[in-house]
């Protein structure tokens, strides 16, 4: 009687953790949309933090390419991702072990100018 009651209003017995990890890739995928927004990018630093305890933004996308380069990425997370512009790989001039370009650099100053309107200095701090 009491199986027969819950299962009348949909109780579950077994969580379908598929489901769940889904959920939660699109979550995240969310704050990485809300990153670009922000950023104009997706080349989240490893090591960004956008607030949200777990997991932190920076490791996730680490996380993505990690799987992508293992081949275990499904195609539907490719796609979308590469939608919104995630690259795969860096050559050294993306990874900041060269000079920037043009358009990089002009992005980067404006961001410092933004900082500067807020918080009166240049003096960003490394985990900004």
């Amino acid at each position: 009687e009491r199986i027969d009651k819950l299962e009348s209003i949909g109780f579950q017995w077994e969580i379908n953790k598929t489901d769940a990890w889904n959920e939660e890739w699109k979550a995240v995928f969310e704050r990485l949309m809300a990153y670009k927004d922000q950023y104009g990018h997706v080349n989240v630093p490893k090591s960004y933090n956008d607030g949200v305890a777990s997991p932190k933004l920076g490791s996730w996308v680490n996380t993505q390419r990690k799987q992508y380069n293992k081949g275990i990425l499904s195609q539907e997370r490719i796609d979308k991702l590469e939608s919104i512009g995630l690259k795969w790989r860096f050559n050294a001039k993306e990874r900041g072990d060269a000079n920037l370009d043009d358009e990089t650099w002009q992005n980067s100053f404006q961001r410092l100018e933004t900082y500067k309107k807020e918080y009166r200095d240049t003096n960003v701090p490394a985990n900004f």
